[in-house]
């Protein structure tokens, strides 16, 4: 694998890493936020942490689709 390669799949690993910290721990804090300002137990937090895993799961899924079909092709090619 050359070090271009290397490269490009460390970039996309980091942000794949970030964009899950990013949706969850934003669902997370807006529930926590949320329920605290209106006095609800724990509501807001879970309902908004497992829409920050679903959306978590469906943008690490749309990123990683096209690079999955990219490496088929190029297999293909060989």
């Amino acid at each position: 694998m050359s070090d271009k390669n290397v490269l490009k799949y460390l970039g996309l690993v980091t942000e794949l890493g970030l964009m899950a910290v990013i949706c969850i721990g934003g669902g997370l804090l807006l529930g926590v936020w949320l329920d605290k300002k209106l006095g609800t137990r724990a509501l807001f937090t879970i309902l908004l942490l497992l829409l920050g895993i679903g959306a978590a799961f469906v943008r690490v899924y749309q990123m990683v689709a096209p690079k999955a079909s990219e490496k088929k092709e190029d297999q293909k090619d060989k």
